[in-house]
């Protein structure tokens, strides 16, 4: 921590990354072009970027479950997009990475959001723009999580 802290002050444009780092430098980076610079299209093509690139070792150890949290974050909160959560939810389960309980409390959060929406036209996005079945694999995932 001390070399990583020290490099990093005396030389900021290149940071030491590693195993443990990688992931916290990634996740900074999609929260900043997300939220800093409006640029979730910017985020999503990093992410595409990583599963594309000839080197696992970047997808294995750059997107743990707190990236993907952050993703989930970032596209629920710029987008509202269920599809995009579904296939989230997809790769968490085909590359077997295991949610945490903030992944719990992100999923639950949409959920419930999707849920209580009681007004027949604000109800109207999540029927005709987006599958249902997306709504009932966040429900399936949640109640799996709860198996854990």
């Amino acid at each position: 921590i001390d070399e990583i802290k020290q490099q990093s002050t005396s030389t900021p444009q290149h940071p030491v990354v590693d195993i443990q780092t990688l992931p916290i430098l990634l996740k900074f980076c999609l929260n900043s072009l997300t939220f800093d610079f409006n640029s979730i299209s910017t985020s999503l093509l990093l992410i595409d970027y990583i599963k594309n690139h000839e080197s696992i070792e970047l997808y294995g150890f750059g997107l743990n479950i707190d990236c993907y949290n952050a993703i989930l974050i970032q596209v629920w909160s710029k987008t509202e997009n269920l599809n995009m959560v579904g296939s989230l939810i997809d790769e968490l389960k085909i590359n077997a990475i295991q949610p945490d309980l903030y992944t719990f409390k992100i999923l639950a959060k949409i959920y419930l959001h999707c849920m209580r929406v009681n007004d027949g036209l604000g109800s109207e996005p999540y029927i005709i723009w987006n599958d249902s079945s997306n709504v009932h694999k966040i429900r399936d995932y949640l109640q799996d999580f709860r198996l854990l």
